[in-house]
């Protein structure tokens, strides 16, 4: 395959995925969603399909990805089987653990198989800020009367999403554009206007007033600065020293600045909101938890009637999210996969130090994860973007290089 080819492949889905949640903005329809992005889906495999040359040969690791696919599966249907009587799903959302397998399927089984010839993907990074610059420029040019006036505002939770169904959203697609435009600094730190669209993401990012994506993307930039290389320690010494100060001095600034430390505390930091009730909630998740459903779990799309009784409608946290709707066996399985994650991106590492980055965001995307729920693989437009930039490009890169070194040693 050709790797403009699949750059635009990927890039073309990023598009077509946000269709269902534009419509879903304007109908409410969020069954009609789940049938929408399982469409998306299927289209997404056939366009794999139709660019591979499978062989005949079958390996064992990929026989063993399906099984656990098919565990996974089986367990979700199990937990409909078992719950179904009580009334806490729509029948539509049972379509949803057969979606989840097939982007599964794309991930571990598909891609592995697509061979490209010099993969890069430089240019899909650059068509996706292109596109969130798009909706950040739009995010700011309806919103700029309030983002002007912000500090008069009464209500601290804001609603500025861009096109995007909410801000948290917003925020995570910002999360992952901010990535995307920080691996294309990185490789060419010449281009000045990349240096501006960052800018302008961050100021987008801070008025998502999103605390999750805002840390998350902290965390980010400390890794990706404590990963990044510098022959001369001295230099790296200096530049730490430079960050530290001008932390200090821009800290000093905001205490002494009674308007800016104001709006800090009431919009962004919001200290008296503490977890905004995410204790509370996590008790009443684990109190479900222990009454049954440990084991499966009570079926995807179950959460928020599960806690409805609790007068909660969202987990808040990644893995108390895996925890109600598939059990420890999906539990099992996702932190297997974050560790095949990490072990991909730290072989990357060793042929190439831009690929430090895929970890960096990873573990970023571990923090986020603690404090909101975005499961991969899940028919939301935030984690299918975030599906893709931490699992499908990262893995493809895997399998490619791998092939090449393979290659190489076999011709030597």
């Amino acid at each position: 395959m050709e790797n403009k080819k699949i750059n635009y492949v990927l890039f073309l889905f990023v598009i077509i995925a946000l269709l269902p949640y534009l419509y879903y903005s304007f109908t409410s329809s969020e069954s009609r969603v789940i049938l929408w992005y399982g469409g998306v889906i299927t289209i997404f495999l056939f366009f794999l399909y139709a660019s591979l040359s499978l062989t005949k040969k079958v390996h064992k690791s990929i026989l063993m990805k399906i099984f656990l696919g098919l565990i996974f599966v089986g367990s979700q249907y199990l937990a409909y089987f078992f719950t179904f009587s009580d009334n806490l799903i729509e029948p539509i959302f049972m379509i949803l653990p057969a979606v989840y397998f097939l982007f599964y399927l794309a991930a571990f089984v598909l891609i592995p198989k697509i061979k490209i010839e010099k993969i890069d993907f430089s240019l899909f990074f650059k068509l996706f800020v292109a596109f969130v610059l798009v909706a950040s420029l739009y995010n700011m040019m309806i919103n700029f009367n309030y983002m002007i006036n912000v500090g008069n505002m009464a209500h601290r939770y804001v609603h500025l999403s861009s096109f995007f169904t909410h801000r948290n959203g917003f925020g995570q697609v910002l999360f992952m554009a901010i990535m995307a435009i920080t691996y294309l600094i990185s490789n060419d730190k010449k281009v000045k206007k990349n240096y501006f669209i960052l800018g302008l993401f961050l100021i987008n990012l801070l008025f998502t007033f999103s605390r999750a994506s805002i840390l998350a993307v902290a965390v980010f930039f400390v890794l990706v600065y404590l990963k990044s290389e510098n022959r001369d320690p001295k230099n790296k010494v200096r530049n730490t020293g430079i960050i530290i100060v001008s932390s200090i001095i821009g800290l000093l600034i905001i205490i002494n600045t009674p308007s800016l430390m104001n709006f800090l505390e009431y919009y962004v930091l919001r200290p008296d909101d503490g977890l905004t009730g995410r204790g509370n909630l996590w008790g009443a998740a684990w109190e479900i938890l222990s009454q049954g459903g440990l084991i499966f779990g009570y079926g995807l799309g179950s959460a928020g009637e599960v806690l409805h009784n609790y007068n909660f409608t969202n987990t808040h946290n990644t893995f108390v999210e895996m925890l109600l709707t598939g059990g420890i066996v999906y539990l099992i399985i996702m932190m297997a996969l974050y560790i095949k994650l990490y072990l991909q991106n730290r072989y990357l590492e060793k042929i190439d130090s831009k690929y430090k980055i895929f970890n960096a965001l990873l573990i970023a995307f571990l923090v986020y994860s603690i404090f909101e729920k975005v499961l991969l693989f899940e028919t939301g437009y935030g984690p299918f973007i975030i599906t893709i930039l931490i699992v499908l490009i990262p893995t493809m890169i895997y399998h490619n290089q791998k092939r090449e070194v393979e290659e190489h040693e076999k011709s030597a």
